[in-house]
């Protein structure tokens, strides 16, 4: 391919030509969307705490593969050691849309224990539904810097 062409017309006039930009086919990067808008939002941690039952939580989101999540779940029962659960456990996710991710949570006995739903607002934060049976419990968490 040429990169600079000279040329002799007919009534003896030069036109020249020069590539100034090149792109190869299927290479062209697509539009950038704000981080707001993308599942890597959800990266990284994230505290608060559920408004029913006072507790604390935190959750940190490791991995995102498609619509897989990958995540460690803390949910401040080391308050009430009664319960037998432990204080933080990997879970794995999936995004049921664009700023909305869901967990099932397991008890010590491999059962299921709840579900866990967190869905990314527009002012950055996430807001966090529980559900266990007929309890049910929400809260906001705050992405840590």
């Amino acid at each position: 391919m040429e990169v600079k062409l000279s040329a002799m017309e007919p009534d003896l006039s030069v036109t020249e030509v020069e590539l100034v930009e090149f792109q190869p086919a299927g290479r062209i990067a697509p539009p950038a969307r704000a981080a707001k808008d993308t599942a890597e939002a959800f990266l990284g941690l994230w505290e608060g705490h559920w408004k029913e039952m006072v507790l604390a939580m935190r959750l940190t989101v490791e991995r995102i593969e498609g619509d897989n999540v990958t995540a460690v779940y803390w949910r401040g029962a080391y308050i009430f050691p009664g319960l037998q659960r432990p204080n933080q456990q990997r879970v794995e996710g999936k995004f049921l849309d664009a700023k909305t991710m869901r967990f099932e949570v397991w008890d010590d006995a491999n059962q299921r224990w709840a579900e866990a739903t967190y869905t990314l607002n527009n002012d950055g934060t996430l807001t966090g539904t529980w559900k266990s049976g007929s309890v049910a419990a929400t809260g906001v968490l705050k992405k840590e810097p």
